[in-house]
């Protein structure tokens, strides 16, 4: 899924992290690419940026990535295969 509108990048926060178990794989949206095109930051790699925004736009990353796999792993009850 690759975001280019403003509405891609919000759903984009909003969806949760994928397990492959088949393969040992962990996909992730891109939640930093997202909350910068949300939050107007110039520079994904946050040079040039002002250190206070770019360490609460850290922060607000980590919380949604906390957020986002509490709720992913609080409602998985099997892997599908065991039904």
């Amino acid at each position: 899924f690759v975001a280019i509108s403003s509405k891609d990048h919000r759903s984009t926060l909003g969806m949760l992290p994928q397990a492959h178990t088949c393969e040992n794989i962990l996909e992730l949206p891109n939640y930093w690419q997202s909350l910068c095109a949300q939050r107007g930051a110039v520079d994904e790699q946050g040079e040039g940026e002002d250190p206070a925004e770019f360490a609460a736009l850290k922060a607000e990353l980590e919380g949604v990535i906390e957020e986002r796999f509490r709720m992913a792993i609080d409602n998985c009850d099997s892997y599908g295969l065991d039904d």
